[in-house]
């Protein structure tokens, strides 16, 4: 009798364990993402993804690096230069005024001639009034706006040629409200910057605006001027000094922390959102900071970037690879994107089982937004579908075990 019971336990165990198998063989697996085959179509016969493929090589980074040519400060606007300053309402001016013996106007008169030294006189300031006039003493009200200290130094001279005795006058503008530069955004100190004769550079208005708030590896400045504007990354300007242009009068540079980010998903070291600086990162550093590829679970050939690329760039880039269009060379074209669409999503594929990969993930650029997938390999399928088995078969051996020890 026990050992029938023996026997039937023996039976129960592997009719459990069996029924085990078939239940799971009907079940999906749990899993965090599409497979290898899922994104690329080759475990779908007949099956076209609705979303085109690109498989990355040496050549695919550099023609999306052509393709999205950054914004410059010095090709959009070049440099202002040391142009001429001319007078502007609100400014001040200090004026020197020297006169010959015998002084008869400034300074001593020495109507004897005994004193030869030439007397000189400083006017107190003036402030250019609205209407541009400034009044200079025996000269009268002299128009100053919009001319050239040289040009004012000359009005006053024929102002005062037949009343003084060969008088010289020498203009100094101390205070310049006409050229100014606005410092807006993410600085400690938004401010109005008046140019001085010097022409003060981009970095040099951020710094008397106290600087940036945030690191500078991910500022963005943008420069308007005469409504034309760039965008231009401030770790860019600091490391390129041709990005640091001169500045001219009513410019503005507007300082704006961005916040970019893309995301890492799958087999990673790291599943998690990964901050982005302005100047952006290759796809090895990317990679890199979350973790690298998890030796157990990944597909080293199954490494993918969703992205949306404008439709003109895809167009491009489609007919850079191929030499025709989208849809050969490894190209998949995709089923479902609409004719109008201004972006298309795009998933590029490399392959990181291959040694020159390395190569091709250091000229390929992650953007903003941007999703690294890495797809878990198939073996590691197959153990977590062995595990799940194991799960099932320990508890029926062990209620096995516990009969036995009833019945005997």
């Amino acid at each position: 009798m026990r050992i029938f019971k023996r026997k039937a336990c023996g039976l129960l165990i592997s009719a459990l364990a069996l029924s085990g198998v078939f239940m799971v063989s009907g079940c999906t697996m749990p899993r965090g993402g599409p497979s290898y085959g899922d994104v690329t179509s080759d475990s779908q016969e007949g099956y076209e993804s609705p979303v085109p493929l690109i498989k990355v090589n040496g050549r695919t980074g550099e023609i999306l690096e052509s393709l999205t040519v950054p914004q410059s400060f010095f090709k959009t606007f070049g440099n202002a230069g040391n142009a001429t300053y001319r007078v502007a309402v609100g400014d001040s001016l200090d004026i020197y005024i020297w006169e010959s013996a015998p002084a008869l106007l400034f300074g001593t008169a020495n109507l004897e001639g005994s004193d030869l030294t030439v007397k000189s006189e400083k006017l107190p300031t003036q402030v250019v009034e609205a209407d541009g006039m400034i009044n200079v003493p025996f000269a009268g009200r002299i128009s100053v706006k919009g001319n050239t200290v040289r040009e004012i130094e000359n009005r006053i001279l024929k102002a005062l040629g037949s009343k003084a005795n060969n008088p010289q006058v020498l203009v100094h503008v101390p205070s310049r409200t006409g050229e100014t530069v606005t410092v807006l955004g993410d600085v400690k100190s938004s401010m109005n910057i008046p140019l001085s004769v010097k022409r003060e550079r981009i970095l040099d208005a951020v710094a008397q605006a106290g600087g940036v708030t945030e690191s500078y590896n991910k500022i963005m400045l943008k420069l308007t001027r005469n409504n034309v504007t760039a965008d231009v990354p401030l770790a860019r300007v600091i490391e390129n000094s041709e990005e640091n242009i001169t500045l001219a009068s009513g410019d503005v540079l507007v300082a704006t922390l961005k916040p970019w980010t893309f995301m890492v998903m799958g087999a990673a070291g790291r599943s998690q959102e990964v901050p982005l600086e302005a100047v952006g990162a290759n796809l090895a550093q990317a990679l890199s900071r979350a973790g690298g590829l998890n030796d157990n679970q990944a597909n080293p050939a199954g490494v993918f970037v969703f992205r949306f690329e404008e439709r003109e760039n895809w167009e491009k880039l489609s007919l850079a690879l191929t030499g025709d269009s989208a849809g050969k060379s490894g190209i998949n074209s995709g089923s479902g994107i609409s004719g109008n669409a201004e972006k298309i999503p795009v998933v590029y594929q490399i392959d990181f089982g291959r040694p020159d990969s390395f190569f091709a993930a250091q000229t390929f650029r992650i953007r903003n937004g941007d999703i690294i997938y890495v797809a878990p390999a198939s073996g590691y399928e197959l153990s977590k579908f062995l595990r799940l088995i194991g799960s099932i078969v320990n508890p029926a051996m062990s209620w096995g075990n516990s009969i036995n020890n009833l019945t005997n």
